[in-house]
């Protein structure tokens, strides 16, 4: 009881450090999840805080439901279109605690059933990708990875209702980008160079580090160093056009990097490459000493959240990701105007790199999908709980689109899960390494960039 109870009251004081209370200004730019539920849902500030206090509550609420009524409990999402409630499904609604902003409904299966059922229409389907949609009740196949004729009998075969997701097209955001300064954080820009030296890169996910040595490691997409173009050792810098400062380098275990071909071109594949630090860089990115920082030492493991540090502590895996939660993604894809002298990363003019915020649609082992704005340069760039502060995941590929971010639309974007790459990564290896995300210190430090 007394670490629930200081549970609670951590991620109260988070929020409250979070979204603190009080107009912003040129200095201090308006939150970009309360923006985003602001302009989305056309809701007050307060009723954006109130949906994002709502949505901090309802891990541990879902935890606690799946614990004590694994027989009764279907799952849980959040109805922004509605309301901003939190819907949950029980066989026996009574079983639901009366909180504020929760809405209970009577389902006709709980998680665990539907969860065997989808294993069997997997089976049926080819070994299709395959996941539970509470909110509908339903099973989604996923089409990339099944035929038709597995299709047919899945349907045929399951006593719920099944359907089809259509896979998003794999255009793979990888190109130059641009981005910040250090301290070293998640959607800084990478330039790498090519076998014909042209200049592509992508944005940096996360550190991570292995638990037997310490040594550091960043998480990039795969697709970012793993092609035909990219046959000799890969050198990730920062600032190209500037004084290229270096990142991380390929190590020679092609353990840490997707295989070509066997995951990365395939549906459900796998796209990451695991880089570790340049010693070059480690001064610069992980020694330097910030004089206004607690301790005077840096976040261990920060993102760039619209001017500002957010410290991410440890992750949450797909399986738990909320469908109807706002996350928010940071990333460096960057189209220059005329004049400026950037690499073109192909976003697109009008496009701001940075934070941008969207709403996780679907969520399965293989991959997260939200409904956010992205760009070409974006790729490998972290996706992100802001209330939590637990990552999620990193960007692979989405829909195709070119220039300034346009309210309301339906683009679609997919990450891959932090939770299944490094437990793919550790399998490959036989845990040689243990890697893990870079673990925060006791401080939390949340403060502007210079």
């Amino acid at each position: 009881m007394r670490q629930k109870v200081l549970s609670g009251l951590l991620a109260t004081l988070a929020l409250m450090v979070l979204f603190r209370a009080g107009p912003a200004t040129a200095a201090e730019p308006a939150d970009p999840a309360i923006s985003y539920l602001m302009s989305e849902y056309a809701v007050s500030q307060a009723e954006a805080e109130r949906r994002l206090k709502l949505q901090a509550d309802a891990y541990g609420l879902h935890e606690q439901l799946a614990g004590q009524h694994p027989g009764q409990y279907l799952g849980m999402w959040l109805d922004q279109a509605n309301g901003g409630v939190l819907r949950i499904g029980m066989t026996d609604p009574g079983l639901v605690p009366k909180l504020p902003g929760v809405v209970a409904y009577r389902a006709k299966h709980s998680m665990r059933e539907l969860r065997a059922t989808a294993q069997k229409v997997s089976a049926v389907a080819g070994n299709a990708a395959t996941w539970v949609d509470p909110a509908t009740e339903s099973i989604v196949v996923n089409r990339a990875g099944s035929t038709l004729v597995g299709l047919t009998a899945a349907r045929a075969s399951a006593l719920v209702p099944v359907r089809v997701n259509e896979r998003i097209p794999d255009e793979l955001k990888c190109s130059t980008l641009y981005c910040g300064q250090a301290p070293l954080m998640g959607g800084l820009r990478l330039d790498i160079q090519r076998d014909d030296l042209s200049v592509g890169g992508c944005s940096l996910g996360y550190q991570l580090q292995s638990a037997i040595t310490k040594d550091r490691f960043v998480l990039v997409a795969g697709h970012c160093t793993r092609s035909g173009t990219h046959t000799h050792v890969d050198n990730a810098v920062h600032q190209w056009f500037g004084p290229k400062l270096p990142v991380a380098v390929e190590g020679g275990a092609t353990d840490l990097l997707a295989e070509i071909g066997k995951n990365m071109a395939n549906p459900g594949g796998y796209d990451y490459a695991i880089l570790p630090i340049d010693p070059d860089g480690q001064d610069f990115w992980i020694k330097t000493v910030w004089a206004d920082v607690v301790g005077s030492r840096p976040p261990s493991q920060s993102v760039y959240y619209n001017g500002k540090l957010l410290p991410i502590s440890g992750f949450t895996a797909a399986s738990s990701a909320l469908v109807g939660s706002t996350v928010c993604a940071s990333g460096s894809g960057y189209t220059p105007p005329s004049g400026v002298s950037y690499v073109d990363s192909g976003a697109g003019l009008g496009y701001e790199p940075g934070t941008h915020c969207g709403t996780v649609t679907s969520s399965d082992e293989s991959h997260i999908t939200v409904r956010i704005c992205s760009r070409k340069g974006d790729s490998g760039g972290p996706l992100y709980d802001p209330v939590t502060r637990k990552a999620l995941g990193i960007l692979s590929s989405g829909h195709s689109r070119t220039g300034a971010c346009v309210p309301g639309d339906t683009e679609l974007n997919m990450y891959e899960p932090v939770s299944r790459l490094l437990a793919r990564v550790n399998e490959r290896t036989g845990n040689q390494y243990q890697f893990e995300l870079v673990p925060q210190p006791e401080e939390r430090i949340f403060r502007h960039l210079p």
